[in-house]
């Protein structure tokens, strides 16, 4: 394949400091390994080993990996840097009690947190707006629609309450949406979770 292609679907790791899977995997996988050690499922000089790589690698903005094809996901060329470094016994362990699908899924949640958090206030500054607007033109005539139609007389004012109310209903649902995503969902497995004794609570930041 074209290097030009392989650039554009895999990237060239210019980036690779701020890549989600590995800001958030690795975040993950930390608390992923403190949880691991405290329900005795890894010793702790493997959650220690592992750990020491993982922050190191992050404290070094993950530019050892920045040379990595990352055509088999940049995930995976990290995986494959903690087995290079730490052999597949230690860096193995990391699967413990979990597979890659509740991994990225986990990723996907801590990734949208801050922008649902963002979110909402920005949606009531622009709701404020409308209803300075709805003010503003409260005594404005305007002609209202029904069936594409028009039907009665009301006022520009009535128009933007109508859009300021429309836009509450839709906070209510990005709210409900935030609460869903907090829901922890490492350890899930790829379908039917697992039977080793992990703990999602400790896991849940």
């Amino acid at each position: 394949m074209d290097d030009r292609i392989l650039k554009i679907v895999y990237g060239d790791g210019s980036d690779i400091e701020r890549h989600p899977e590995l800001v958030w995997g690795t975040v993950v996988d930390q608390a992923h390994l403190v949880m691991l050690q405290k329900q005795d499922l890894i010793d702790e000089n493997t959650a220690r080993l592992l750990l020491k790589e993982i922050i190191q690698l992050r404290k070094d903005g993950f530019k050892p990996l920045a040379g990595s094809s990352f055509q088999r996901g940049v995930y995976i060329e990290y995986e494959t840097y903690l087995q290079e470094n730490l052999g597949v016994e230690v860096s193995g362990k990391l699967h413990t009690g979990r597979s890659r699908n509740d991994l990225f899924a986990t990723v996907f949640r801590m990734h949208t947190r801050d922008q649902y958090k963002s979110l909402i206030p920005q949606i009531f500054a622009l709701n404020e707006k409308i209803l300075e607007l709805a003010d503003q033109y409260k005594n404005s005539v305007s002609v209202v629609h029904t069936q594409l139609q028009p039907a009665m007389f009301g006022t520009f004012g009535y128009f933007f309450c109508g859009v300021a109310e429309a836009l509450i209903q839709h906070t209510d649902q990005v709210q409900k949406t935030y609460e869903l995503n907090e829901i922890n969902p490492l350890g899930s497995g790829a379908a039917v979770g697992t039977s080793l004794s992990i703990s999602p609570e400790i896991t849940t930041t």
